[in-house]
């Protein structure tokens, strides 16, 4: 779903796809509706994407994409018992699929001059660093992107007991793994992102967040 954008905004954006990457946790939703509002452009969930994908598809089709669900929606019994370093790389493979789906997004966005924040963990590096997206070549400073990492395991525990989504019905243990994998998630974007010259900012301090996105924008004009 597009979330529409407080129509009281100042002034708009000089580009016209945003991308906010980063760890689950690190606060990206928050981040997308605050500028959405900011800049009167609505924003969208790339977990939006996936979940209309896995529901396209089946396990047998796309194995990777359904890595962490048996049914869309529907998280696997034993998927919590793997090692954090599989489970970590079984996110990446899943935001390689999302990934690839979004250039599509993206590129009616580019050709109809729509602006759109796009935001989630399924962003992957290499996304933004496409020079082509179907058949379009964005002009230079059409797409902007940022990573947000939280890399504090009692942050990022904190944060995703707050957000809820199913995360109460694990066990402390199953919880304890989802979060050493998103902050072994955010350590692989720390060091994928700059190999594509793409900003990495650290979560916290969460009361200046914004301001500090909002400065890396006109710095990577």
């Amino acid at each position: 779903m597009v979330n529409q954008p407080d129509t009281k905004h100042v002034h708009g954006p000089e580009w016209t796809i945003l991308l906010i990457g980063g760890n689950s946790g690190a606060g990206k939703t928050t981040l997308a509706q605050s500028l959405g509002r900011r800049f009167g452009v609505p924003w969208f969930q790339a977990d939006d994407v996936r979940l209309a994908l896995q529901h396209l598809t089946t396990p047998d089709h796309q194995p990777s994409l359904h890595f962490f669900v048996s049914s869309p929606g529907i998280a696997k019994s034993d998927v919590w018992a793997l090692p954090t370093e599989r489970l970590c790389r079984g996110l990446i493979e899943v935001g390689s699929v999302v990934s690839t789906a979004l250039e599509m997004v993206i590129a009616h966005h580019l050709a109809t001059a729509k602006p759109l924040i796009i935001e989630g963990d399924g962003i992957m590096p290499f996304l933004p660093a496409r020079q082509r997206f179907a058949d379009i070549e964005p002009e230079a400073g059409s797409i902007r992107s940022l990573f947000i990492v939280e890399l504090d395991e009692d942050a990022l525990m904190a944060n995703l007991r707050g957000r809820g989504r199913g995360y109460d019905d694990k066990t402390r243990e199953e919880q304890q793994t989802q979060v050493r994998m998103n902050c072994l998630f955010g350590e692989w974007l720390t060091q994928e992102a700059p190999r594509y010259g793409l900003d990495v900012l650290p979560a916290q301090p969460w009361q200046d967040l914004q301001a500090r996105v909002e400065r890396s924008l006109q710095w990577s004009r």
